[in-house]
């Protein structure tokens, strides 16, 4: 599993600032969003992001969109997709509805369903892996709905991210990831607690849990481990989260 980064933990530094950090703090990979750093057709940013993460020896994980389904359209969808492409990276994270599935009804997941299985075809033809973010707040909100809507678009370029919901106990967090771990192929890493809103802290605070995140993990077909956000968006506490993590993946 390669340790990285999300660009959007720093929205506010640049392209070339992202990866001299990437780089800096020994981390192997890059996920470049798709709000700030590479929108959607914004070729010349794609551009510019491949050849910067290359040069420095660092590989792109992954296009971290934020197309959602059953919100965007496929003929959207394509656009990611060759962003993705010109960012030399075959995985694109989507996200899935923007409502939790106790909250969707049965004719908007059947629309989720079908329009997912004309993404997939879309990416098919890029090369490209689709996969959801694990989030609260929609379809992928806990493992057995992240499980069923996988199964039931019955496609092997659809899968999944993984992160930890602060909202549950660590013991609960370790069976969902068991539960959905065939399907995972990043995961995004932050140790948060909560206390009706998200509270952040070092990874040092939680390397007990992600000992057994990443045991898990080691089971699967995970590639990437990705930070997420740091403790009050500093530099300095991205240099120490990506040693930590560096030493818990070695």
């Amino acid at each position: 599993m390669t340790p990285g980064l999300t660009s959007i933990t720093f929205r506010n530094k640049s392209i070339s600032e992202i990866v001299d950090i990437v780089k800096r703090s020994h981390l192997s990979s890059i996920e470049w969003g798709g709000d700030v750093h590479c929108p959607p057709g914004d070729r010349e940013s794609a551009k510019l992001a491949f050849l910067l993460t290359k040069k420095a020896g660092i590989s792109v994980s992954s296009y971290g969109s934020y197309f959602r389904l059953g919100v965007n359209t496929a003929k959207e969808f394509d656009c990611v997709c060759e962003t993705a492409v010109l960012l030399g990276t075959d995985t694109v994270r989507i996200w899935a509805y923007n409502k939790d599935h106790d909250d969707v009804t049965s004719d908007e997941y059947k629309k989720c369903i079908s329009e997912a299985k004309e993404i997939s075809e879309i990416a098919k033809k890029h090369g490209i892996t689709v996969c959801f973010e694990y989030h609260r707040g929609t379809l992928t909100r806990s493992a057995p709905f992240a499980k069923k809507l996988i199964e039931d678009i019955g496609r092997e370029n659809v899968r999944l991210y993984w992160q930890p919901n602060p909202e549950i106990s660590h013991e609960e967090n370790c069976r969902e990831l068991e539960t959905v771990l065939p399907y995972v192929v990043n995961i995004h890493c932050f140790h948060w607690t909560w206390d009706g809103k998200n509270l952040r802290h070092p990874l040092s605070e939680g390397v007990g849990e992600w000992k057994n995140y990443l045991a898990s993990a080691q089971k699967g077909n995970v590639k990437n481990v990705l930070i997420e956000f740091v403790k009050d968006d500093a530099q300095a506490n991205l240099f120490d989260d990506a040693a930590v993590l560096c030493k818990m993946l070695k």
